[in-house]
């Protein structure tokens, strides 16, 4: 019920600014764009906490319909990723992968996020992230100078090689 509620006020919100808020204004004032992109991330954030995923994929796609020049920025991505979530709930597992991973390749926080949801799509399956994922994993870590994380995702990429070897 409180989901419902949550989710009928952001699409009030989300219509009565549409009516009252020019679309070229809003890209000039960037601090609106960037409440209504954090809008649209707890939006999709919530609907699939509350297990309606198609009001999550409904939502996450609706930023970057709005916005495309936000779909490789911040909240872009975080959309991108509970779109991901969304669709791996509803059994769409291969889709689900194809867009964690385009994530995963733009590297920092959110390709980390991306990365941590994939692992749990492959959790208790057998599946792990690919070498050249782990790889990319691996430099964003660096670049953080979060060097554990770095050796972390490097022994995630041995293991990998190591797998691959074995079954070879």
């Amino acid at each position: 019920k409180e989901y419902d509620s949550a989710l009928e006020s952001f699409v009030t919100g989300a219509a009565l600014w549409d009516l009252v808020v020019d679309v070229k204004e809003a890209k000039e004032n960037g601090f609106v764009v960037s409440i209504i992109s954090r809008a649209h991330y707890f939006g999709a954030q919530c609907a699939n906490e509350a297990k309606k995923h198609l009001d999550a994929i409904k939502i996450a796609e609706g930023l970057v319909k709005k916005y495309p020049n936000l779909k490789n920025e911040r909240f872009g991505l975080a959309c991108k990723i509970e779109k991901g979530k969304a669709l791996a709930a509803m059994g769409n597992t291969s889709e689900a992968m194809k867009i964690l991973n385009e994530v995963v390749a733009v590297g920092g926080y959110w390709g980390n996020e991306a990365a941590t949801a994939m692992n749990k799509l492959g959790g208790g399956r057998g599946r792990t992230l690919p070498p050249d994922v782990l790889l990319a994993l691996a430099d964003s870590k660096l670049q953080e100078e979060d060097y554990a994380g770095a050796i972390r995702h490097a022994q995630g990429v041995l293991g990998a090689v190591r797998t691959k070897d074995e079954a070879e």
